[in-house]
């Protein structure tokens, strides 16, 4: 039994639980690392529930207590932490047996595969959808911590580069959070995040959704808190056994979202785009054939 199980089971009887528990399925849903890390008294507080009813909601979804529950939690995290030195293990000893070309080959195949999923019908749905989203809003703040910091960026600077209203919620000293404090119901987050999910992002999408904001995640799970929070969730692979993490089918979305955005901003990107590339050009941020190379 695993966390995702568990969240699959509150999902299909939430409607029917009386309103203390649903205060509880919500926190199990949004909160999964606290269900694990926390005593279950101080998870009753933090529900605003006596702990009588942590009980109660473990039982009605078929478990002895709520310490039962617990330990799914704890030991889905246990596996999660050890699990990228597992992959490194793995590694060390596939180089050995099959040298490094053969596994530099099987690296690069299944990273093709994963990418090459992201064009799935589905999936692509979700990314057109997802696209449409955010070029309607008024302000993209993109969100994205740790490895999934990167395609967040990337889609931010690409975007951003034609006109598009993106803005990171992340700057040196933590105060890019504070973006959210002139953000407005016409605007969207554009959150990614996978397992082990870092816990700000999730933090930060959780207020952006209190305050009204639509959430567009780019993640590993439809269980995932990112995807149970979210207007909209796009799915990508991140799992492969010859690699330690995946972000290469992120990356594509983001790249996919960039250009469907840009697409969509027509005449009006091009003249943003000129418009920076003259102010490229004066402050010389690119390299020019003339210039003599450094010694």
């Amino acid at each position: 039994m695993t966390p995702q199980v568990v969240a699959q089971r509150i999902a299909a009887t939430f409607n029917e639980m009386p309103p203390r528990m649903r205060k509880v399925g919500t926190y199990v849903l949004d909160h999964p690392d606290d269900v694990a890390l926390l005593s279950m008294r101080e998870q009753a507080r933090r529900a605003g529930v006596p702990p009588t009813a942590m009980t109660r909601f473990a039982q009605r979804l078929g478990y002895a207590g709520y310490d039962e529950l617990r330990g799914l939690f704890a030991a889905s995290m246990r596996g999660r932490v050890s699990d990228f030195g597992l992959r490194a293990g793995e590694l060390t000893a596939r180089r050995k047996r099959l040298g490094e070309p053969t596994l530099a080959r099987s690296l690069a195949n299944g990273l093709v595969e994963r990418v090459t999923a992201v064009a799935e019908p589905d999936r692509l749905a979700s990314i057109v959808e997802a696209s449409s989203l955010l070029a309607k809003a008024r302000q993209i703040l993109c969100l994205g911590h740790r490895s999934c910091y990167a395609p967040t960026y990337h889609f931010a600077y690409v975007a951003g580069l034609y006109g598009a209203p993106t803005r990171l919620l992340d700057a040196p000293g933590g105060i890019g959070v504070d973006g959210l404090n002139r953000a407005d119901a016409g605007d969207v987050v554009l959150a990614i995040s996978f397992a082990p999910y870092t816990r700000a992002t999730i933090e930060v999408a959780g207020a952006g959704r209190n305050l009204g904001l639509s959430i567009v995640a780019i993640t590993d799970s439809a269980a995932s808190p990112l995807a149970r929070m979210a207007a909209l969730a796009i799915t990508v692979p991140t799992e492969l056994a010859e690699a330690t993490y995946v972000t290469s089918p992120a990356f594509a979305v983001a790249e996919m979202l960039a250009a469907l955005v840009v697409a969509r901003r027509g005449a009006r990107g091009r003249d943003v785009l000129e418009s920076n590339e003259v102010e490229f050009a004066r402050r010389r941020v690119y390299w020019h054939e003339s210039e003599e190379a450094p010694s």
